[in-house]
């Protein structure tokens, strides 16, 4: 009987460990959580691939992964998610985001995050073939640049992946 009970205690710690591991121990600060709805805003959905970008806890939400002890943004991962449109400003808000995938998307503008180091925790980019390719009679014109003196700012970054990307420097 007592080797039973035991064997109980034993499963249901298991159960516990298991629980708080594979869910996120804190729910994403509203500030965060806002930041990633005015992304979303920003951008066309067409495939309706943010459809999970609802409800309080964006620790939760498609491509969106967070620190299990703080609940803060630490990964968005929209690699292939074919989003069109501009990169809101907001997601460069995201002060603890440390790895960043937008590759494969259709996005117009220039990534350029600012200099005040806002992203100072961020160690994975990729923006490979993340730009909008507008063809014409003339060829063809890509819509999307990179800022080198913006990914100056990116202090801590280890990987940078910008295949098929325009690269802008500003003169000044």
């Amino acid at each position: 009987m007592e080797a039973m009970f035991s064997c109980g205690r034993v499963a249901f710690a298991i159960i516990t460990i298991l629980c708080c591991f594979t869910s996120p121990a804190i729910a994403c600060p509203l500030p965060e959580r806002n930041l990633l709805l005015d992304f979303k805003a920003a951008v066309v959905d067409e495939y309706n691939t943010l459809t999970s970008w609802h409800g309080f806890n964006s620790c939760t939400w498609r491509g969106v992964s967070c620190n299990l002890r703080t609940g803060h943004v630490s990964r968005l991962d929209l690699s292939g998610f074919n989003l069109e449109g501009n990169i809101s400003s907001s997601l460069f808000q995201l002060a603890r985001l440390e790895h960043l995938d937008l590759s494969d998307n259709l996005f117009k503008g220039k990534f350029s995050p600012p200099h005040n180091r806002k992203l100072k925790s961020l160690t994975f980019l990729d923006l490979s073939f993340a730009g909008y390719v507008n063809y014409s009679s003339l060829g063809y014109v890509r819509e999307f640049y990179v800022s080198l003196e913006s990914l100056s700012s990116l202090v801590s970054l280890e990987y940078l992946s910008l295949a098929r990307m325009n690269i802008s420097v500003n003169k000044e």
